[in-house]
């Protein structure tokens, strides 16, 4: 099955006039990229879009289990497949949660690294 979506950074990317399209892995990564930079709460259309992120991650002393149960609960709600790899890191220092994952589906393989 063939995903489609338009392509954006924090806008819509326009390549030579037209509003440029990603297809298949690109899609999907941009969806699950979408959806973990989003909080719980933050888009109007869906208040339960994105990871809970001020109740269940940004917290005093986060449990990297619990932070990655979350995690990969929301990626498979962007996408049907299995966790083939994945791997998280809490920087206390910076507060960032680093992401690196591999997903087989029924059509492809993605992988991605992501810092929140």
């Amino acid at each position: 099955m063939s995903h489609r979506d338009f392509k954006f950074t924090n806008d819509l990317v326009i390549e030579n006039g037209d509003i440029a399209i990603v297809r298949n892995a690109n899609a999907t990564g941009q969806a699950i990229r979408d959806r973990l930079s989003t909080f719980m709460g933050e888009w109007f259309l869906d208040l339960f879009f994105g990871p809970d992120y001020r109740d269940k991650i940004l917290v005093k002393n986060p449990r990297l289990d619990v932070v990655s149960a979350i995690i990969k609960d929301e990626i498979l709600k962007s996408v049907a497949g299995t966790f083939t790899d994945f791997d998280a890191t809490i920087n206390t220092t910076t507060r960032k949660l680093t992401l690196s994952y591999t997903i087989q589906t029924t059509d492809e393989v993605i992988s991605d690294i992501i810092t929140i």
